[in-house]
């Protein structure tokens, strides 16, 4: 049996179970995880002064999208544009305002935190979100990327840390099959050979694709995973699960101000 992870603001979270999924299902991929600086639009939320931490994207200077879950019982956020021992991390006013939906389930949905000032000085940007015309898309089989401040392992003694993590957007079907609980229409999978994903980590993280035009576009929030082995490494056998941004698109916008890109 193996045990799906459900990223709650860094915490333990709460857990589920499933069945083994046949090996024959895995997609085979070739990943690659690189320890450099983050793209600059990806932050970390300190939850009610560090009860918690969650990772989020900068989409307006004044605007952090996150998971819906690190919304929940949360009082105040503070927003570090860099890791929590980053030296040269700029911190953000905390803030008390955010903007969610209701759910019922812990790995749905979105959320948005109003900053009480818009982040000023160098050394960061915003992320696009996608285009209305991309509404439709699945990405399947797509090559995106998990950007993150955080640990790639459920290691307590390891600095934070940034990394990139690329991976491959799994189909539906694939998605389905390993989580039958998870709705794949608002829901994103991904594998990495690496094992090395979100498993253990921060909800919150985005995950990116590179288009055409060079530009990064944010697809999707990490939401759930599964456990860690004795080793500290993710299964190889189960995806990493993702909000799925275009489900939420226009919620997105309205939650931040923020004019959709046709």
């Amino acid at each position: 049996m193996a045990t799906i992870f459900l990223l709650d603001r860094g915490d333990k979270g709460t857990t589920t179970t499933q069945s083994p999924i046949p090996t024959t299902t895995t997609k085979t991929t070739t990943t690659t995880t690189t320890t450099k600086p983050p793209p600059t639009f990806t932050v970390m939320i300190s939850i009610n002064n560090g009860e918690s931490f969650c990772g989020g994207s900068l989409i307006k200077r004044d605007r952090v999208l996150t998971a819906h879950q690190c919304c929940l019982e949360a009082n105040t956020f503070t927003i570090f544009l860099g890791g929590i021992y980053e030296p040269s991390r700029q911190i953000g006013k905390p803030s008390t305002t955010f903007k969610t939906h209701d759910s019922n389930r812990i790995d749905d949905g979105v959320c948005v935190i109003h900053l009480d000032a818009p982040l000023s000085g160098e050394g960061f940007r915003t992320i696009r979100l996608p285009a209305s015309s991309q509404c439709s898309e699945t990405f399947e089989k797509d090559k995106a990327t998990i950007s993150s401040w955080g640990r790639p392992s459920n290691d307590e003694t390891s600095n934070t840390k940034p990394i990139y993590t690329d991976v491959i957007i799994n189909e539906k079907e694939v998605c389905k099959h390993h989580y039958p609980e998870a709705d794949t229409v608002g829901t994103i999978c991904t594998y990495d050979t690496s094992r090395s994903g979100i498993c253990d980590g921060h909800a919150g993280d985005p995950l990116f694709i590179t288009e055409p035009d060079g530009l990064e576009t944010q697809i999707g929030i990490a939401s759930f995973g599964p456990h860690t082995d004795v080793d500290s490494r993710c299964s190889p056998d189960y995806p990493d699960g993702f909000v799925r941004v275009t489900s939420f698109l226009q919620l997105i916008c309205d939650l931040g101000d923020v004019i959709i890109r046709h």
